[in-house]
C-alpha cells in the first residue's frame, strides 16, 4: 500500500466516523450558544470535504498544476475559517460571526452595484447610501464603519492575524506554518505565473512525491472538525461528543504520523 492509498484508507474511516455522529453533534450545534459560529465551520466543512476528494483524484491522475490550485483553495477555505475561529473564542459567542457575514453580504452587494455605476461617477458612498434606502442591513452601518471592517475582514488581514504568535493558536506550530508558507507559495498557480510553469516541467521531468498534498488536505479536514468540536465541549460535556472529540484526535495523530 502506497502513502496516498494509506491516508485515502484512513481518511474513509475518519468519514464514517464523524458521519455516524453528524446528526448528534447538529443537535449540540443547535443548543451550543455560538450556533452561527458553529454553523459557519460546518459550512466550511463541506467546501473542504469537497476539495479534498477533488485533490484524491487528481492525485490519482497525477495532475500536478490543477491538484496545486485546489490545494491553494482548500488551504484558503481553512485559514478563513480558523480565524473566525479565534475571533469567535475571543468573544465566546457569535457576535463576531455575525458582524463578518454581515459585512460579506453588504460587500457583495455593493461591489456589485458600483461595478455597474462607477462609469456614471457615482462614488462608493453614494452607492452605499442609494442601497441603504431600500435595504435594512445598510442601515445598520454608516459607510465609514462598513469601509473599516470592509478592510479589517480581508484576508490579507486575516493571514497578519494569523501569523502573530503561532504558539497561541490551539493548532500544531509546524502545521500552521506549512499552511501559511504554501498558500503564499501557490499563488503562482492560481495566477498562471512562471513559478508555475518551471515546478510543473521539473515534475514531468522527475516526478516526485505529491502525497503530502493529499495528507495536508486531510489534515485540514480533520482539524477543522476538531476546532468545531471545541466550541461544543465549551458549555457541554456530551459523551459522545467528548469521545468524538478524542477519536478525531487518534486518528489526526495517526496520519501525522505516516509522514
Amino acid at each position: 500500500m502506497n502513502h496516498i492509498e494509506e491516508i485515502r484508507e484512513i481518511d474513509e474511516n475518519f468519514f464514517e466516523l464523524v458521519k455516524e455522529n453528524t446528526n448528534n453533534v447538529v443537535e449540540q450545534i443547535w443548543q451550543s450558544h455560538m450556533s452561527l459560529t458553529s454553523f459557519e465551520l460546518m459550512n466550511s466543512v463541506a467546501k473542504i470535504a469537497s476539495l479534498k476528494e477533488g485533490i484524491f483524484s487528481l492525485a490519482d491522475e497525477r495532475n500536478f498544476y490543477c491538484i496545486n490550485i485546489l490545494h491553494r483553495g482548500c488551504i484558503e477555505v481553512f485559514l478563513k475559517s480558523f480565524y473566525i475561529w479565534l475571533m469567535a473564542l475571543r468573544t465566546n459567542d457569535d457576535s463576531f460571526v455575525k458582524k463578518y457575514s454581515e459585512i460579506n453580504a453588504i460587500n457583495e452587494l455593493h461591489t456589485a452595484l458600483y461595478k455597474k455605476l462607477k462609469k456614471c461617477g457615482s462614488s462608493q458612498k453614494e452607492i452605499y447610501q442609494q442601497l441603504g434606502q431600500n435595504k435594512q442591513l445598510f442601515k445598520k452601518y454608516s459607510f465609514k464603519e462598513f469601509a473599516k471592517l470592509r478592510q479589517e475582514f480581508t484576508f490579507g488581514n486575516m493571514l497578519e492575524e494569523l501569523s502573530g504568535d503561532l504558539s497561541q493558536k490551539n493548532i500544531p506550530i509546524d502545521f500552521l506554518h506549512t499552511l501559511l508558507s504554501k498558500y503564499s507559495e501557490l499563488s503562482s498557480f492560481v495566477h498562471g505565473g512562471p513559478i508555475a510553469d518551471v515546478q510543473t516541467t521539473e515534475f514531468f521531468k522527475q516526478p516526485d512525491d505529491i502525497s503530502d498534498i493529499v495528507e495536508i488536505s486531510v489534515l485540514m479536514f480533520m482539524q477543522l472538525w476538531r476546532l468545531l468540536i471545541i466550541i461544543l465541549l465549551q458549555k457541554s460535556k456530551n459523551e459522545q461528543i467528548v469521545q468524538l472529540y478524542n477519536n478525531i484526535v487518534k486518528v489526526i495523530k495517526k496520519i501525522s504520523s505516516l509522514s
